[in-house]
């Protein structure tokens, strides 16, 4: 399922230089406009992706995925917490979850989406940004993987979330795609979905996302889906 948002063709640096203001420029919508309570009780499992051994991928400016993601996903704990929701992150820090002797990513991923399980969560999010091979520098979309086979909770958090994303981060191109990642394909939340909110390839996203200001937007865009989704 493809959701796209008014894709606009602008020419000219009068138009470059409106896409370059308009990333990660400021919350289009307040959340007062939702009634947040929806959220108090629920379990909701954070994921931030890569940590410790796993780089993910790297900003032009060497900013690293894994602290963007780490970033982003503090921000929303606590928006969910103080929501009155019970929110877990399957990391706090710099690290990863490898077992002793082992390098695998597969391991890592297994252990921490094992733990999330665990806490038996309504949603599972795991937080990403993208990039492209060959690099491309000027490709910037948001992508929402929802857990392939489940065309009915994760595909509706999925939407929920790309359209709060679309809407307040300043990017076209935005879609909600089936994935088969492992996180999502053992996560056994009633929801789970992987969010690449934006592509750390992007040198505007990349300078944008250094600043703790712009990690927080990001997660309060997350959180307007959220919201959205247990309202219903």
């Amino acid at each position: 399922i493809l959701l796209s948002f008014g894709s606009i063709v602008l020419a000219g640096c009068a138009a470059e230089k409106a896409g370059r203001d308009d990333l990660y420029a400021s919350l289009k919508e307040k959340s007062e406009s939702l009634d947040a309570r929806v959220l108090a009780g629920r379990t909701i499992v954070i994921d931030p992706g890569h940590g410790g051994a796993f780089d993910g991928t790297l900003g032009v400016d060497s900013l690293r995925e894994a602290d963007a993601n780490l970033g982003v996903a503090l921000y929303l704990w606590g928006l969910c917490t103080d929501a009155g929701a019970r929110a877990h992150l399957t990391r706090t820090a710099d690290r990863d979850n490898l077992p002793s002797g082992s390098s695998e990513a597969g391991d890592d991923l297994a252990v921490r989406v094992a733990k999330a399980n665990e806490l038996e969560p309504d949603v599972f999010i795991s937080i990403h940004h993208n990039s492209n091979f060959p690099v491309k520098r000027d490709v910037n979309k948001i992508e929402v993987y929802y857990r392939t086979g489940d065309p009915g909770s994760s595909l509706e958090l999925a939407g929920d979330v790309q359209i709060r994303l679309a809407r307040n981060l300043g990017i076209e191109i935005s879609e909600v795609k089936p994935g088969n990642y492992f996180v999502r394909r053992h996560s056994t939340a009633r929801a789970a979905i992987l969010g690449e909110a934006s592509y750390l390839s992007h040198p505007v996203v990349e300078e944008r996302l250094k600043l703790s200001e712009k990690q927080k937007l990001e997660a309060e865009a997350y959180f307007l889906g959220l919201v959205e989704y247990f309202s219903r």
